[in-house]
């Protein structure tokens, strides 16, 4: 029996999760599973101590937090050279010294990182626990898909799945999650995994392309294309996989910015997939909203989906970007992020791809059409008013190109709305106001 001490330390499991744990993982005082990995981050000699042992330190570190987890006693039993190896294959996509070894254990390696993504499904509260079972998963995750055979398809749908279900369970509780600065670099790491193995899917029927320069260069679905069912993941669900997961990882560095927009050079170095995580954020959540997310809506649109699944996605990405803008301390760049947000809730993407069903586009301009004309005109009042000017200047630039980026757009939808709306008015009186009759294009 462990005594009372240790039980008010560490609560005994329920009966569902009741499992042995390594004799190291109880002799880890609670709240110190993690520590040596989150004091790194605020090394300042992490970058020299990376060049002169970059393997010794991430091995110690790997297996320092896989004691913690889930999977500690398949971790407990494999030698340095097999752990060396998952996360060289991790960081770097490849093939890599004692890559046979990894061959021969990418089932087990799975099944593990199973257990771990599971437990973190099904547990409500989190913990640092499950925190340890997100990293090693994802390394493990990573490592496995550079082994899998080509033609194991079930294989392939089933990390899939798993690397959906982890990035949906960690931007649902990443309120909750106090560590975002190490979160966030996972989230951006399983999703960079996901997209490549959805490119896998091309040779069963669906199509799939890669955009140069988008975020983590995640695939989209290729446009014109009556996709097919793929093997156990059914066409709806694929699309929903792809969506979703883009609005969660989204959502987990809009979080991020929240927090202060840390920047982790530990956790990106840990990944090999950035260098540090001080991207633009605003460029990332307006160009993956509109050139990844959308584009994966409006194809979906053509493949047999409901109006009401439609104007959610439209609604989840508006969301997104307008809470984003009202965060943004930057005058421009809010006014950017809300424009793309009104763009979102039209789903208005590049003119290349293809038109909405006509019943779907009619419930969404019944539904989102004047809500859009409100924010249109609110967006540019908010910007004026914040410039703190009397009368905006007729060739300020940011109102120029606003109105003429979303001008058109909202001219259009004034004609096919089904009952006239005085937002448009509205919206008309305050682009005289600000730019003239005729916003210019390029200031």
């Amino acid at each position: 029996m462990p005594s009372a001490k240790l039980c008010e330390r560490n609560p005994i499991p329920s009966r569902r999760r009741r499992r042995k744990v390594g004799v190291d993982k109880e002799n880890i005082p609670p709240g110190e599973i993690l520590k040596p990995l989150y004091n790194l981050v605020q090394d300042d000699k992490l970058d020299l101590k990376m060049k002169e042992k970059p393997n010794d330190f991430n091995i110690a570190d790997f297996t320092y937090v896989a004691r913690s987890t889930t999977s500690c006693q398949f971790w407990e039993k494999q030698s340095p050279s097999f752990i060396e190896c998952v996360l060289q294959t991790s960081q770097k996509f490849s093939s890599t010294q004692g890559i046979l070894q990894l061959q021969d254990l990418h089932v087990d390696l799975l099944n593990e990182c199973r257990k771990c993504i599971k437990e973190i499904v099904e547990e409500k509260h989190w913990s640092e626990r499950l925190q340890s079972n997100l990293y090693v998963a994802t390394h493990g995750l990573r490592a496995a898909t550079v082994v899998l055979d080509g033609d194991d398809r079930k294989s392939h749908d089933s990390m899939i799945k798993i690397l959906y279900h982890s990035l949906v369970t960690v931007s649902d509780r990443i309120s909750h999650i106090i560590k975002i600065d190490t979160v966030v670099a996972i989230c951006i790491a399983l999703y960079e995994c996901l997209g490549r193995l959805l490119l896998t899917l091309s040779s069963e029927g669906l199509e799939f392309e890669s955009i140069n320069g988008s975020f983590m260069n995640f695939p989209i679905p290729t446009k014109s294309q009556k996709m097919l069912n793929c093997s156990s993941i059914p066409r709806h669900q694929l699309f929903k996989i792809g969506i979703h997961s883009t609005l969660a990882v989204l959502k987990v560095i809009f979080h991020h910015k929240k927090c202060g927009n840390i920047e982790d050079k530990t956790t990106g170095k840990m990944f090999g997939i950035l260098t540090d995580l001080s991207y633009d954020f605003t460029d990332v959540m307006c160009e993956t909203i509109s050139h990844v997310c959308l584009v994966w809506v409006r194809v979906y649109a053509g493949n047999g989906a409901k109006s009401l699944e439609i104007i959610s996605f439209a609604k989840g990405a508006h969301r997104l970007l307008w809470d984003a803008a009202a965060s943004e301390g930057n005058n421009k760049k809010a006014m950017y992020l809300r424009r793309a947000a009104i763009l979102a809730l039209l789903l208005k993407v590049d003119d290349s791809v293809d038109d909405l069903p006509n019943e779907i586009e009619r419930e969404l301009l019944q539904k989102c059409g004047e809500p859009a004309l409100n924010w249109a005109w609110k967006t540019a009042a908010t910007y004026v008013q914040k410039t703190e000017i009397a009368v905006p200047s007729l060739e300020d630039s940011n109102l120029q190109q606003f109105h003429f980026q979303i001008g058109k757009v909202l001219d259009d939808l004034f004609l096919l709305l089904p009952r006239k709306t005085m937002s448009y008015i509205e919206y008309c009186t305050y682009r005289v106001l600000h730019v003239g009759i005729r916003p210019k294009q390029n200031v």
